[in-house]
């Protein structure tokens, strides 16, 4: 039943947002009776915080193996930036690789994430991946010698992840211009390697500037 009402809901709120949808629709759309969502989640906002919840594990446990590795080298004492550069190239292409490729799983993660991230009257929720943000702003610090730009480093970290985000939520006009009818794996090949060669002359022309 939990399972049941977290596809519900993960359904919903990704396509209506969090304002957009009544306990009773969700209920239906499980086929479920209106207690059940008091029952197993406290309320609409327990569920909403469920899905958030469940769509963060789903990408930490995807993500696994990229954040211990850069976890164990930003607490290490070897900060070289060249190894800071392949440890983000292989975060970010474990991004590309799970939010890129035509998932009907993925495309109802992204479209809750998108609401989530517009709507202005959501519960708190554990959605955003902070411990990976700063693991990513901490190797951009290594890699263009700027440790102590912590913003600066955040931004640019969240501006190459949008390049990734933009094939999930630009979707229809990214195959427009493609000239294709999916994202299949040449597609992922060939965005996946435009996505890093970005990385790499950035974080370059990056350090470039500050030698």
């Amino acid at each position: 039943p939990r399972e049941t009402l977290s596809e519900a809901g993960l359904t919903l709120f990704g396509t209506r947002g969090y304002e957009g949808v009544s306990v009773r629709e969700i209920c239906d759309a499980a086929r479920m009776n209106i207690a059940a969502i008091n029952y197993h989640f406290g309320g609409k906002e327990g569920l909403y915080r469920a899905v958030a919840l469940h769509i963060r594990a789903q990408l930490q446990d995807h993500m696994s193996d990229q954040m211990i590795s850069a976890m164990e080298y930003l607490q290490s004492e070897n900060h070289d930036p060249d190894e800071a550069v392949e440890r983000l190239i292989a975060i970010y292409r474990g991004m590309v690789r799970v939010l890129v490729p035509g998932s009907e799983r993925t495309a109802r993660w992204a479209k809750f994430i998108v609401k989530n991230q517009l709507g202005e009257d959501v519960p708190s929720h554990e959605l955003d991946n902070l411990e990976m943000i700063r693991a990513v702003a901490g190797l951009i610090g290594i890699a263009r010698g700027r440790t102590d730009d912590e913003r600066g480093n955040t931004l640019i970290g969240l501006t190459l992840f949008g390049q990734i985000l933009v094939f999930r939520i630009n979707r229809k006009s990214s195959l427009r211009v493609l000239d294709v009818s999916e994202i299949g794996p040449n597609e992922v090949d060939l965005i996946e390697a435009t996505v890093l060669s970005n990385i790499r002359a950035i974080l370059n022309a990056e350090r470039q500037s500050n030698d």
